[in-house]
């Protein structure tokens, strides 16, 4: 890794840890039974695994789910309503 790349890796890792600090970005451990839900709505929706395990973190902890897939949206808001699409 060039030496640009690794101080804006680095930088962005002290940045994502002062977001943590300051209470913008906060991080969730994915239980087994909350996987399984996503597993069965990826399925049911027709969707990647990763969309549908932030659309039960979303639901589990009430806050909207912004994605720019509009197709993703669609589908998903007739699971949980609060899905937007970004940009509109």
């Amino acid at each position: 890794m060039d030496k640009a790349r690794k101080a804006d890796a680095l930088t962005f890792v002290a940045d994502f840890k002062l977001k943590q600090d300051d209470g913008t970005v906060s991080l969730h451990r994915l239980a087994a039974t909350q996987a399984a839900q996503a597993a069965t709505l990826a399925i049911d929706l027709g969707q990647p695994l990763k969309d549908c395990i932030y659309l039960v973190l979303a639901m589990e902890l009430g806050c909207p789910l912004v994605t720019a897939d509009a197709r993703f949206a669609a589908r998903a808001r007739d699971v949980y309503g609060d899905v937007r699409v970004l940009g509109e």
